[in-house]
Parts: structure tokens; C-alpha cells; sequence
């Protein structure tokens, strides 16, 4: 992974990440201020790696599974565990071993007795590891996964759960749909399901195949947990039986005149000089009521650097077994420039807050970043009140991007939600570039997150790249794990253990 791959990530994968930049430097809140734990783990310089964190070893803590890959492509698993009493604790190494030259991804699923296992991605098959008992075959399976990457042993989540049962199934993709595993609550598996739906192609400096995104949702009302896909311009859906899914596809009318393809490349690179296009964004039970709501993107452009963008979301109903979506928007969030848009449910009420970013383009900003060395990036949130999505947001603030070009170094704060608090509702953490942590407490109410917070320090910290949060131990309260040094030497992993 590179630095411009990284800084889509942040893009990307959370415009909530985003959203908790909104607090750079505002006045410490009142409350006490949350305390860490800070355990290191050093990596040396590997070319590249992944951190995974799991009940490897049945052990009262989580274990992290570091995957490195060195100059010469050789690829090595090591496992550690947490050791020593509170205040005192270090990983310690329980395994290590090499990795052959042929596995493709990895990734962790979650077994019905609490436990974690790392799969293991081949040509044609998953296998589960064990530090003990070595790797054991689990399902032989065609997919899309093919060929191991040089230089990385990247990460692919097909272990989620689909049912919504809250287990962990497989969800394998395949050039023409994908092989669903699910389990049951004894730990064992049913026999494989394949769903139809084509893969994508992307274009960069190769063309290749990528799965169609799978959105698990009730679209018939019934209480089951059914499978959905947009492929090419057709919402198709694979509705859930008592024995899998059933054998043909619907496809849903939702009354919408959409592009055939979610990409929208050629209208965001200017290919048009005057261009619109409205497109499937996502799928997802926005408001809390049972029936999936759909959001689409319009993108109008009038040449590269002339963007208009519009997240536009319809409320869903179900209606005679099926769901049907009203064809004008129940909410809209617009800004002129290019934007990248996410969900997040902070307060676990079930209904969800978009959190968006937007970066606006100009020749005369262009030119300002130049001599500053500094991108501004918008901010915002919108929390659902009062049966609807505000005109306004909830929250609105401006970040940087800072970036050299004489030394080509970057510095972009990352961020999540999580619990450190233990108090149910998350909390907005932010990697703070002058060393250590940024933490706005989540307020339960409209206001979502409190804009007071506190800045709690710990050295080294402006080199993180990557935030994640997971309870380590079970105690309610999310803990941090952080890598550090991406992109230069030497390389790490932090864990933050929240205390009380």
C-alpha cells in the first residue's frame, strides 16, 4: 500500500474519519478525561504489513496476528500475546512461522464459541490456521482470488455476518456471484449457497475484476436477512428461504432512472465538458424502521476542476411483500466540489448519521496548496431528529491535509468512533499530529458529539497512520489499536487499553 492508496482509505472507508477531525482545537471538556494503557509492539521494516487482531489462543485477551512481507517477497506469520499485569503489560511472541509464497489474503472469522480463527486465501480454497495444530483445510471454493500479490498479503473480509444472526459467515466472490457459508449457532457450517451477480471490472494501470458489494437487508418484510446487488443499472435481489435462497433473483423496481454502473470516473476527470450523472450510492436501514432505504450520488461537472456533488437518500417502505422507495428524496446533502460520503450509528439507536467530506477544486487552490503546503477539507454530520435528516448539519468544520514536496511526507490526521467510555455511545478519537490523541465524548443527544474534549498525550503518536477500535478484553469499553510508521522506518503496532 502507498501513501496516495492510504490516503483514499481515509477517504474512503469512513467519512467518519473525517467527521472526528472536526475538533482540532477546541476548549478541554469538563469531564474526567479518559485514561490508556499504551502497549508497543516494533515491526522492524517489513515492505508491507497487516495487523489482525482475534481469540487466537482462547486466551482472556485478544491476540494480534502480524502478516510481514520483506524485500524479496518472503512472507512471515507471527503471533503475540498480550502478557504481565496491568500497568506492566508487553506482547509476547507465542508463534511464528513462514508463509508460502501462494497465499493470496488473509482474514479472521468469528466461531460460535467466542473464538476466532485466521483464514487462509489459496487459488481455489480457505484453509484455517492454528498456532498449535498447524493449517487445516476448511472449504475448496473457486472465487475471484487468483493470484498473490507481490510484495503484500493484503486483507479481503470475506468472513461477515450475512444472515444477521450475529455470527460470522462467508461470504466468497466468485466471477459469477458469491459462495455464501453460513453458520449455524453450534459452530458448524451449512453446505455452500452461490447467488448470482457479474463482477465489476476496474480500470487503472491494468484492468481487473472486483466483486459487486453485497447489501444484506429484510426487502420482503419477513424477518429474514436477504441479499442484494446493484449490477449493472439493476437492483437484484436473492430473498432468503428457510433452507438458503431462492433460486431466481427479483429485480426491484425503484422507480429511479439511474446509470448502469455506481463509477462515475469520466464524468469526475472532466471527460465531459458538460456532464450529470445519478448513480447507486448504497443500501442500507437509514432511519431505524425495518425497511431498507437507498441513497444514490449525482456528480455535475462542467470540466475537471468545476464539480457539483448530491448524496440524494429515499425512505423505503414494505409494501405487499416487497419494498418500494419514494421517488422524491427525503433528504439531500449537497456541496460544489467532489465528496465522499459515509454512515456511522453513534449512538446505537439503530438509526444511522451520514458523515461526509468534501474537498473543493480551483486553479487558485490548487496553487494556495502549493505554497502551503496544506489541503482544507470540509466536514460535516447530519444527525436524523424529529422523524428527518436536517437541510443543515448537525456538525461543520474544516481540517488539513498536510503534505511536503521537498521531502514528499504527508501528514493527515486518521480518526474513528469508538467507545472508550464504556458508556454505550461512541466517542469521536482522533490521531493528533502533534503526538498523542484528540477525544470528543459522544453526547446521546442532537448534538451527536460534544465539541469540548481532550487532548491526551503519547509520544510518537504523529507517525500513526491507521486507527481502528476493538474491546481487547472484554470490558465493555473499546480500546485503540494504531499502526505506526507507515511509509518509513521503523515500523509498529500500538495498542491503547482503555481504563476506567
Amino acid at each position: 500500500m502507498n501513501n496516495t492508496v492510504a490516503m483514499a482509505r481515509r477517504m474512503g472507508r469512513v467519512g467518519a474519519l473525517a467527521t472526528c477531525a472536526l475538533f482540532p482545537s477546541i476548549a478541554a471538556s469538563a469531564d474526567p478525561a479518559p485514561t490508556f494503557e499504551r502497549i508497543d509492539l516494533a515491526l522492524g521494516a517489513p515492505e508491507d504489513h497487516i495487523v489482525l487482531a482475534g481469540r487466537f489462543r482462547g486466551g482472556a485477551m485478544d491476540d494480534l496476528a502480524v502478516v510481514t512481507v520483506n524485500e524479496e517477497n518472503q512472507r512471515e506469520l507471527s503471533i503475540h500475546s498480550i502478557a504481565g499485569e496491568p500497568g506492566r503489560r508487553t506482547w509476547r511472541l507465542a508463534h511464528r512461522q513462514r508463509l508460502d509464497e501462494d497465499v493470496i489474503f488473509m482474514d479472521v472469522v468469528g466461531l460460535a464459541d467466542g473464538t476466532e480463527r485466521l483464514l487462509v486465501g489459496r487459488r481455489g480454497r480457505l484453509s484455517w490456521l492454528d498456532a498449535a495444530s498447524g493449517e487445516h483445510p476448511f472449504l475448496d471454493l473457486p472465487s475471484i482470488y487468483n493470484v498473490a500479490p507481490l510484495d503484500e498479503v493484503p486483507r479481503v473480509e470475506v468472513a461477515r455476518d450475512v444472515t444477521g444472526d450475529g455470527l460470522d459467515d462467508i461470504a466468497l466472490a466468485d466471477f459469477d456471484g458469491y459462495w455464501l457459508v453460513r453458520q449455524r449457532e453450534d459452530g458448524s457450517w451449512h453446505e455452500p449457497d452461490k447467488v448470482a451477480v457479474t463482477a465489476g471490472v476496474s480500470a487503472g494501470f491494468a484492468w481487473s475484476y472486483r466483486p459487486r458489494h453485497a447489501y444484506p437487508i429484510d426487502f420482503n418484510g419477513d424477518g429474514r436477512t436477504d441479499i442484494a446487488f446493484w449490477d449493472r443499472g439493476e437492483l437484484v435481489v436473492h430473498l432468503a428461504t428457510d433452507s438458503g435462497y431462492a433460486d431466481q433473483p427479483l429485480v426491484a423496481d425503484l422507480g429511479l432512472e439511474l446509470e448502469e454502473d455506481e463509477r462515475i470516473v469520466s464524468v469526475v476527470m472532466g471527460e465531459d465538458a458538460e456532464a450529470e450523472m445519478l448513480t447507486f450510492w448504497g443500501m442500507e436501514d437509514y432511519n431505524g424502521d425495518g425497511a431498507p432505504d437507498i441513497a444514490t450520488q449525482r456528480v455535475t461537472s462542467s470540466g475537471l476542476l468545476s464539480k457539483k456533488t448530491t448524496y440524494l437518500v429515499h425512505f423505503g417502505t414494505h409494501e405487499d411483500g416487497v419494498t418500494t422507495f419514494r421517488p422524491t428524496p427525503d433528504a439531500s446533502f449537497v456541496s460544489d466540489g467532489i465528496q465522499a460520503m459515509d454512515t456511522i450509528d453513534v449512538d446505537g439507536d439503530g438509526i444511522q448519521e451520514f458523515t461526509i467530506i468534501t474537498v473543493q477544486v480551483s486553479v487558485a487552490r490548487i496553487i494556495a496548496a502549493l505554497i502551503t503546503g496544506s489541503v482544507p477539507f470540509d466536514a460535516e454530520m447530519y444527525a436524523f431528529a424529529n422523524g428527518a435528516y436536517p437541510e443543515e448539519p448537525s456538525f461543520s468544520r474544516r481540517f488539513h491535509f498536510e503534505f511536503s514536496l521537498r521531502t514528499g511526507s504527508f501528514s493527515s490526521p486518521d480518526a474513528t468512533f469508538a467507545d472508550v467510555t464504556g458508556d454505550g455511545i461512541k466517542d469521536a478519537v482522533l490521531i493528533n499530529t502533534d503526538d498523542g490523541l484528540l477525544v470528543h465524548p459522544g453526547t446521546g443527544g442532537a448534538t451527536v458529539i460534544a465539541e469540548e474534549g481532550h487532548e491526551i498525550e503519547f509520544a510518537t503518536l504523529h507517525e500513526a497512520v491507521a486507527l481502528e477500535e476493538r474491546d481487547f478484553n472484554d470490558d465493555g469499553r473499546d480500546d485503540l489499536l494504531i499502526r505506526t510508521g507507515f511509509g518509513q522506518d521503523p515500523k509498529g503496532v500500538t495498542v491503547l487499553l482503555s481504563g476506567e
